[in-house]
């Protein structure tokens, strides 16, 4: 078996790195803690969505969520989620995995490795395709220390990616239904203002035409046939 599980750190020395065995106990694998800690209430607001430049580069704008975003929203998302479907913090793991697999890829660039989730909770990241422990020099130690800080980065962002599913995928969809139902009401008064005498005014335009109008709330008028 591997030595005992310490809590997350950066190994100083090829000794203090982490190992988890195969089932045979034969392999030693290289491995770091991304046990996700925390809860959406650590999760700091406004989120900062973007930052981009309107005068190339000059100058550069952020942008940030709508203050109706709130942790209270971000609760109530979570307890409404279907338990038969994998839930947001799920995807925000999933997410998580598939960034640390990229950056594996880009450190490790001379090997071939590949990224295994492991241990009761998934919180166990074991790297399998490196050189054995003993044999690593310098630079594929550093290798190593730095790949245990993108790790640790991804498995404490994880709630801050649950925020950001929550805010595009729900909070963004509801508040466009609103916006079109708002541009719907707008209309439809309209219509009941102004739409009959347009209407009367497109007909005697088109009499005699043989023209067929379809009236959409009495703001777009389209003419069939003609």
């Amino acid at each position: 078996m591997g030595r005992p599980k310490r809590q997350f750190h950066i190994p100083n020395r090829k000794d203090e790195v982490d190992t988890r065995c195969d089932r045979g106990g034969w392999n030693a694998y290289p491995c770091v803690n991304v046990k996700a800690h925390g809860w959406h209430r650590d999760v700091e607001l406004p989120l900062h969505l973007s930052r981009y430049s309107t005068d190339g580069g000059v100058t550069f704008i952020d942008s940030f969520s709508d203050a109706e975003f709130t942790h209270d929203y971000i609760e109530q998302v979570l307890e409404d989620q279907n338990p038969n479907y994998p839930g947001w913090f799920e995807a925000a793991c999933e997410a998580g995995w598939e960034s640390l697999r990229e950056d594996a890829d880009v450190i490790f660039d001379q090997w071939t490795v590949d990224v295994c989730q492991e241990g009761r909770s998934g919180g166990w990241a074991v790297v399998r395709g490196l050189p054995e422990i003993d044999t690593w020099d310098a630079v594929l130690f550093a290798k190593w220390r730095k790949f245990c800080r993108y790790a640790r980065c991804q498995a404490d962002a994880v709630w801050d990616t649950v925020a950001d599913l929550i805010y595009v995928n729900v909070y963004e969809r509801e508040q466009e239904e609103k916006a079109e139902q708002e541009r719907q009401a707008i209309a439809a008064a309209e219509f009941a203002v102004n739409g009959p005498s347009k209407l009367r005014i497109l007909q005697r335009e088109l009499a005699g035409q043989g023209s067929l109008l379809d009236l959409n709330l009495g703001v777009n008028v389209h003419v069939l046939g003609a």
